[in-house]
């Protein structure tokens, strides 16, 4: 068969990439035909979007192929106004973007084009039960038109022999939105020894917040997937603890990794951490403190976690979420 994979913009970023272009090479190796399709535009408004619709179409007439699946692989959702409905599959991270303030012309226009057409697909996969219940908030969709279907961990991803630094772990922590929770964070880690490794660039209310607090850090940005996977291999936790998220891949990418992952005792990351982390309340700083003094003090404790997340990394291998993949495309060619 042949799969047309759809991604935003390279210059909207790379994390919807990083999830989908490890399952294409999987795809590729069981000899199916994977076409990577990025748009151009990393912007949303109306030009933007009839530019990326028409590049798509322009990109779709390449292929004879009678066999075809055309699959949104996130975030440029309103492509499925412009695709064929046949064979048509779209996958939902999150709308935590509508969701905020579904409200006025803006929020509108967004339902247009972000949401109302997820209607189109015939299938429709979320990342995490937690995200198919979010959408189906706002939007009604059949049930035999929906599906959950993890993200994989990269293979890139391996177990780091490095021993745990006790005296000054280092913690790392991707990302710097106001959902991933620095806020809470920064001043939960004060008094304990750590340096604290953050991925994104730093905004001034955080810096103030480390110096006021005393939390010895530092940080980088527009790093490369190999970089990325070298920072989790460098560090000793693995830290989110954020007030939402659609999945939470630093979850399986720290546990496949061999680190301890410290995430939130919610859903959807206390699902996808099974009993490979420790689960704090994202809003509390003082139990954020007493689990990280746990983590440094407690070795049977920090082994038993490693020891299970490594485990539990196995459920979200390549070959087990391209196999899923692989299966949903071939009902729908053989319209099972």
């Amino acid at each position: 068969m042949t799969i047309n994979f759809f991604y935003r913009s390279k210059d909207a970023g790379f994390s919807i990439a990083r999830v989908f272009e490890p399952i294409a090479e999987e795809l590729q190796k069981k000899g199916h035909i994977v076409n990577n399709i990025y748009v151009p535009s990393k912007y949303g408004n109306i030009s933007d979007i009839i530019k990326n619709a028409l590049y798509a179409r322009r990109e779709l007439k390449k292929n004879k192929n009678k066999e075809v699946i055309n699959h949104i692989t996130g975030d440029v959702y309103y492509l499925s106004w412009f695709l064929p409905k046949k064979n048509l599959v779209v996958t939902v991270h999150d709308i935590w973007f509508y969701t905020m303030n579904p409200k006025g012309l803006k929020m509108k226009m967004k339902y247009f084009f972000w949401i109302r057409p997820l209607k189109r697909a015939k299938k429709v996969t979320f990342i995490s039960e937690a995200s198919r219940t979010q959408v189906l908030q706002y939007l009604t969709l059949k049930q035999e038109q929906t599906e959950v279907i993890e993200n994989p961990v990269s293979p890139d991803y391996i177990s780091s022999d490095k021993p745990f630094n006790s005296q000054k772990p280092v913690i790392l922590h991707l990302g710097m939105s106001p959902s991933k929770n620095l806020g809470n964070l920064i001043p939960a880690l004060k008094g304990i020894s750590c340096h604290l490794r953050l991925i994104g660039q730093l905004k001034p209310e955080y810096q103030k917040l480390l110096e006021e607090n005393n939390i010895e850090y530092s940080f980088v940005y527009n790093l490369t997937n190999k970089e990325v996977v070298q920072e989790y291999a460098q560090c000793d936790i693995v830290n989110l603890t954020s007030e939402h998220e659609g999945f939470g891949m630093p979850i399986i990418e720290g546990q496949a990794s061999n680190k301890i992952v410290v995430t939130s005792d919610i859903s959807p990351m206390k699902e996808i951490a099974g009993d490979g982390a420790c689960l704090v309340n994202p809003g509390n700083r003082e139990e954020i403190h007493a689990a990280y003094k746990k983590i440094i003090e407690d070795e049977a404790y920090r082994e038993d976690i490693r020891g299970k997340g490594l485990k539990n990394a196995k459920r979200f291998q390549i070959n087990v979420i391209a196999a899923k993949y692989e299966t949903l495309y071939s009902n729908m060619l053989n319209k099972i």
